[in-house]
């Protein structure tokens, strides 16, 4: 199986050539973004006619082309946190002398929810005295602005949601945790004393990833499959009065 994360909008099915007499079936997976606008295309088209048909075996298409319908033309939208899938059939004829068919050709394509992240660390300002042992910073996923995650359930095992902190200088390092790895971030509360009073800013990127292959943003403002968020926390000086700044006024 071909493995795709998709990037581009056409998705190049397959490079038709003189072998079409072979009957063997084929197929290709693809991963898309909600909102993501998908066309899929036959290429080397000259001297052939298309048939397109969906799961049901209807024929939707006879060009070398489809655009996949939705509730936005050719828009595959995610109305909830569990993925949709959508499978797709291509028969080439060739039109030349005797009619000859190729294999049938699968394309079965996954439309991935949209999803927002929120980052949770219970709070972001500290004093220098106060400072705990460990600071966690948490991403919290939800699907579709409900308040449940995206759905994997029935998806291949290497289609995961991945997560990236990054601390930016200069704000100390910490260690990804949690469950996946990197929905947490732990700061030591050692290293903070020691950067010592400042603003100390960290993003998380979360991205459905298959492999080492992230998904890009989606074609439409229905979703993205790459979020980042930010938070900052702040160490504030701990005050210190000295009795020269305490005046004694008698009246």
């Amino acid at each position: 199986m071909n493995k795709n994360i998709l990037k581009p909008i056409i998705l190049a099915l397959l490079l038709l050539t003189g072998t079409l007499g072979l009957h063997a079936a084929r197929y290709d997976t693809s991963y898309v973004c909600s909102g993501t606008q998908v066309v899929l295309a036959a290429q080397n088209t000259t001297g052939y006619t298309f048939r397109w048909l969906d799961e049901a075996n209807s024929q939707v298409g006879n060009t070398a082309t489809y655009t996949i319908p939705g509730t936005a033309s050719g828009v595959t939208n995610v109305p909830s946190n569990t993925p949709v899938r959508l499978i797709y059939k291509l028969i080439v004829d060739s039109t030349g002398g005797a009619t000859c068919s190729s294999d049938t050709f699968y394309k079965i394509v996954y439309a991935l929810p949209a999803f927002n992240v929120a980052i949770d660390s219970g709070a972001v300002f500290y004093c220098v005295g106060s400072i705990p042992t460990n600071i966690v910073l948490a991403s919290n996923v939800t699907a579709n602005n409900t308040t449940n995650p995206p759905s994997l359930t029935g998806l291949p095992a290497y289609v995961s949601l991945a997560y990236s902190w990054v601390n930016t200088a200069p704000s100390p390092a910490g260690t990804p945790g949690g469950t996946p790895t990197g929905q947490t971030y732990t700061i030591p509360g050692s290293s903070l004393i020691s950067a010592g009073p400042g603003s100390y800013p960290y993003s998380n990127t979360v991205a459905y990833s298959l492999g080492t292959y992230s998904l890009g943003v989606g074609a439409s403002a229905t979703g993205t499959c790459s979020v980042t968020k930010s938070i900052t926390v702040d160490v504030t000086p701990q005050p210190s009065i000295q009795n020269v700044n305490v005046t004694t006024t008698f009246q």
